[in-house]
């Protein structure tokens, strides 16, 4: 049986970016549809799967990474978090800095 994509979404990194250069990440959700598989819980209509790939495009050139399930939102979640804290760190090395 064929699985079925229900969804696609795309999310450019760079929008403002002229076109030519761009990373792109494409997350792709399936209807999950197998016989003798029950992943669909009382309270919810259906169930998914995800496949995700990275594109890093370069005018005519481009390079693709296929990801599978990597970057669900809990872990762009705790990557933005580490980001945040990286950031106010790195604002106190240069108060430091500056000030000595």
């Amino acid at each position: 049986m064929k699985d079925e994509l229900v969804h696609r979404h795309t999310f450019n990194f760079s929008p403002k970016a002229n076109g030519g250069e761009s990373l792109l990440l494409t997350t792709d959700f399936f209807a999950w549809d197998r016989p003798g598989v029950h992943l669909v819980e009382p309270d919810k209509p259906g169930a998914t799967f995800v496949n995700q790939e990275l594109t890093l495009q370069s005018y005519s050139n481009s390079a693709t990474f296929n990801l599978g399930a990597l970057l669900m939102p809990e872990v762009l979640r705790r990557l933005a978090d580490e980001l945040d804290l990286a950031r106010v760190q790195a604002q106190e090395n240069a108060k430091d800095m500056v000030g000595s």
